[in-house]
């Protein structure tokens, strides 16, 4: 019976009518139980407010200047209750409304007030202070409460790609509340499904959802139409679906298991904000729950981190996780990486299997490179928050949206303050005119050093269980350009610098000492300049790295050194980052020796495991870079 009123429907051509009809029977304008509301929308800042209700069943939006009186914002209202019932009527002649939308005859027929606290309120009153919380509003016999600023959500949104054993975070937009304060329920789909134009018909056989939950009363159509002018093309295949969901998950990250495969996913999202609540928001997936490509190699390296690290101890886990704008471009797929299918490169697809590798490295603190902003406030965020860790960003200079992220685990650190620079900018310091005067010898040096748009990001935290135990992370990408040897030692000395006076201001201000801790993407191998002067405190006026430029970029060299005592807490790795051609280790982790310690360190996967889809990025590993996991013990 559903298929064939859908098939009567589909001829009439009110496929979009049905669908509108659909939506607006799941966003009602009250909720369950209440008073029918009409929500007030009033950011500070903004020029205008909207007022949005349900009246005749017809939405209505309406976007009035917080300056303008409030005899006016009632006219527009009667104005659109009039419109309303001129159309509910077919006998009323139609009369065209003046400018400010009212025609005085019509418009006295509607009996539109404002009250509060049962008393009528001036006309005169502007709209901000007339549209509060708590206010009634009164249209011929029907009364609406005022709610201001609701809990929204704006858009929901889940991956294009569902794989099973792969966690989902919905990508998720909100107003006047906060992601965690939402709730969200996930449901999969026991589908029958019909294609017409075809001689095939396809049935899906129902799946038990996961707990034994009850499954959802309500039915839903799914259309999906072969064509986009279904006048012009008779032969278009209409797919109809019947959909029965079941409840299968109630937290906001759902991993789907073997059992879902095959179906649809479909989420609801209730927006919260303490006692207050707003409009649920659903979105069904585009496609079905599919395998995963077989076993990750991370998952081997998992079996090491079950469990959190020991007392006395904290797990630090460093990766560059290839921004999406690095991997989205016709350059990437076609020169970087033309060994990886367009689709793996895709954040769509890559964002799932970081998520689920960062996940099980179950860390204290995690370095990021290469953090889009967008990735890291729809993704990496709200779902590691899911796992304990807080996570900050510094995106680089000069706008680039990427850059570092550093996440500390909620339960074991709490953070005591930020002191992020841009090293190009720190040059001009006074302690670092003795760097200005010498890369000054080469105008064209100096003019590429500023140039970059390179940070370093630094984070002081404090352990919880012992507030005596001061952590100084310092997270950074080096320059890249394979021939920048002299700008990344230049780029080295001013971080450690930077290190070494925060260092020195702990001790003189009486705060403490500070550990301090050194990851990142240096963009230089063990046998570099960089890695040298950072492990031995030192690096000589002669080094070859000043001259990897050629004449015009040659400063004339000179010496460096530092005082902290650091230590590569990861070595003996081969490479960290595996491409068609290179490859080496660029990432690393520096501790200070005097206080921290290595406790062990996670395997790397082998060499097979990285080259059997040729190199990274592939379908396995989701950046080009591998990820250094270590436990570090305080001494």
């Amino acid at each position: 019976m559903v298929l064939q009123h859908i098939l009567t429907l589909t001829r009439r051509r009110n496929v979009l009518k049905v669908v509108s009809d659909w939506y607006n029977s799941i966003y009602p304008s009250k909720m369950p139980g209440q008073m029918e509301r009409v929500t007030v929308r009033c950011v500070e800042g903004d020029e205008f407010l909207t007022l949005s209700f349900v009246y005749g069943n017809k939405h209505s939006n309406l976007l009035r200047s917080k300056t303008e009186i409030l005899e006016k914002s009632l006219d527009r209202i009667k104005a659109n209750v009039t419109k309303l019932a001129r159309k509910g009527n077919k006998k009323v002649k139609k009369t065209k409304l003046d400018s400010e939308g009212t025609q005085n005859r019509d418009v006295d027929e509607v009996k539109c007030t404002l009250l509060r606290n049962g008393i009528e309120v001036d006309k005169t009153e502007l709209n901000k202070n007339a549209w509060i919380e708590g206010t009634l509003l009164q249209i011929q016999d029907r009364t609406y409460e005022v709610c201001k600023n609701v809990p929204a959500v704006l858009s929901l949104k889940l991956p294009g790609r569902l794989m099973v054993g792969c966690p989902l975070y919905p990508r998720v937009s909100v107003e006047f509340t906060e992601h965690e304060n939402c709730s969200y329920v996930w449901y999969q789909s026991n589908t029958a499904q019909l294609s017409l134009g075809s001689k095939s018909l396809n049935s899906h056989s129902g799946v038990t959802s996961q707990g034994g939950s009850n499954q959802s009363n309500n039915n839903e159509v799914a259309m999906d139409v072969g064509c986009t002018a279904m006048e012009t093309e008779p032969t278009a295949k209409i797919k109809a679906i019947e959909c029965q969901w079941a409840e299968v998950c109630r937290e906001p990250i759902l991993t789907p298991s073997a059992e879902m495969l095959g179906s649809k996913l479909k989420l609801e999202c209730i927006p919260r904000n303490g006692q207050r609540q707003g409009v649920p928001k659903e979105v069904v997936s585009a496609k079905r729950v599919t395998m995963s490509p077989g076993v990750f190699p991370f998952e081997k390296r998992h079996v090491f981190t079950k469990g959190r690290a020991d007392d006395g101890c904290f797990r630090v886990v460093c990766y560059n996780i290839l921004a999406d704008m690095y991997a989205d471009s016709d350059f990437s797929r076609d020169v970087l990486y033309p060994y990886c299918p367009a689709d793996v490169l895709d954040i769509d697809y890559r964002e799932q299997i970081i998520l689920k590798e960062l996940t099980g490295y179950n860390c204290d603190i995690l370095c990021l490179q290469e953090v889009g902003k967008k990735f890291f406030e729809q993704s990496l965020q709200p779902s590691l928050l899911n796992s304990g860790l807080i996570g900050l960003l510094q995106c680089k200079d000069r706008q680039v949206p990427e850059g570092e992220a550093i996440f500390y685990h909620a339960d074991k650190f709490k953070l005591v303050e930020e002191h992020n620079i841009v090293l190009s900018e720190e040059l001009e310091k006074p302690y670092n005119s003795d760097l200005l005067e010498g890369i000054s010898r080469s105008p064209a040096m100096l003019k590429r050093f500023k140039e970059q748009a390179t940070i370093c990001q630094v984070a002081v935290v404090e352990h919880i269980a012992q507030p005596t135990q001061k952590l100084c992370v310092a997270n950074t990408h080096l320059y890249f350009h394979p021939r920048a040897a002299h700008i990344r030692l230049v780029q080295a000395a001013i971080l450690i610098r930077h290190l070494e006076e925060l260092k020195q201001s702990y001790r003189a201000e009486g705060k403490g000492d500070l550990s301090v801790m050194l990851c990142g993407d240096l963009n230089s191998n063990p046998s570099s300049a960089v890695y040298e002067y950072i492990a031995n405190k030192t690096i000589p006026h002669n080094s070859v790295d000043w001259y990897t430029s050629g004449k015009q970029e040659f400063c004339g060299g000179f010496p460096l050194q530092h005082s902290l005592e650091l230590t590569d807490a990861c070595k003996d790795i081969k490479y960290t980052n595996f491409v068609a051609g290179f490859s080496g280790k660029l990432d690393h982790v520096f501790i200070q020796s005097s206080q921290l310690g290595l406790e062990c360190m996670v395997p790397m996967p082998t060499h097979e495991e990285v080259t059997k889809h040729v190199a990274l990025p592939n379908e396995v590993f989701p950046s080009d870079h591998m990820a250094l996991v270590c436990d570090i013990r305080w001494r």
